[in-house]
């Protein structure tokens, strides 16, 4: 099994909403990740983003499924509609 190795860092944001896994939706080109309670889409060419939404409590990572994109807070799994 071959390790990843690092590259480079591209980008160094200052959203100040913490830390947060990203994943990249190829369906509309943005990257979606969770920090403190938000919901943010951020646009790789630009690195503009924006609050997609917001669920107070909410933590850890995401999953992206069709139209939705899913994440917890504590024990409730939170649901939100992309399109």
């Amino acid at each position: 099994m071959s390790a990843i190795a690092f590259d480079k860092i591209v980008y160094r944001s200052d959203y100040t909403y913490g830390n947060g896994l990203l994943h990249w939706r190829p369906s509309d080109g943005k990257i979606y990740s969770s920090m403190r309670g938000r919901v943010l889409r951020i646009d790789p060419s630009t690195r503009e983003h924006e609050i997609f939404g917001t669920y107070p409590g909410l933590s850890g990572g995401i999953a992206l499924s069709g139209k939705h994109l899913y994440s917890f807070k504590g024990t409730r799994l939170v649901r939100f509609r992309i399109e």
